[in-house]
């Protein structure tokens, strides 16, 4: 059973149009770290006030935090 040529162009460019915006973000990424010559500088954002008794776990990621981000994600 074979397709006809207009859903196999339509099949093709819905691929294209895939590729192209699952590409973004990585596209994004590498750019921001070309342009900021590898080296990712302190961020200046800051934490909204709501969020300010959740600092002490995105501060300390590496050792204790990722564990409560994991427990508490999956209480929720």
């Amino acid at each position: 059973m074979a397709l006809a040529k207009s859903t196999q162009k339509k099949i093709k460019r819905d691929i294209s149009i895939s590729l192209l915006i699952y590409s973004l973000p990585v596209l994004a990424i590498y750019l921001y770290f070309k342009l900021n010559n590898g080296i990712v500088t302190e961020s200046h954002l800051t934490l909204p006030s709501f969020l300010e008794f959740a600092k002490p776990v995105f501060a300390n990621l590496q050792t204790w935090g990722l564990v409560v981000l994991y427990v508490g994600f999956r209480i929720y």
